[in-house]
């Protein structure tokens, strides 16, 4: 009896560490795009990473014209994805969803 034991739990050990989700760390990649606000007015804005599991990028008001560079996290392919809330008010709240965003691109409001 104990040797089944002993062979389900060295079993088990080799399982667990032999595990994808307990895989060796991975680098991430990180690219940096620019978020432009080009509407006459203070935006508020929301940008989260979807590569990098969701994370909050940048939340914060944008004046009229001004710029903001960013990272974000990169896939395998060394493109990124965008969950974006934005508005001017509590009434114009618009969300939208950037897959495929290239390091280096601006991207405006």
């Amino acid at each position: 009896m104990r040797t089944v034991f002993h062979l389900a739990a060295t079993s088990l050990s080799v399982a667990v560490l032999c595990s994808p989700a307990m895989g060796t760390a991975q680098a991430v990649e990180r690219a940096s795009i620019t978020v432009v606000n080009e509407r006459a007015f203070m935006l508020s804005l929301e940008l989260r990473d979807k590569v990098c599991g969701g994370g909050v990028l940048l939340r914060d008001q944008l004046d009229a014209g001004e710029q903001r560079e960013i990272e974000m996290c990169v896939n395998g392919e060394g493109v990124g994805a965008l969950a974006i809330t934005y508005g001017s008010g509590c009434s114009q709240v618009k969300r939208m969803d950037m897959d495929d965003v290239e390091p280096g691109a601006d991207i405006t409001f």
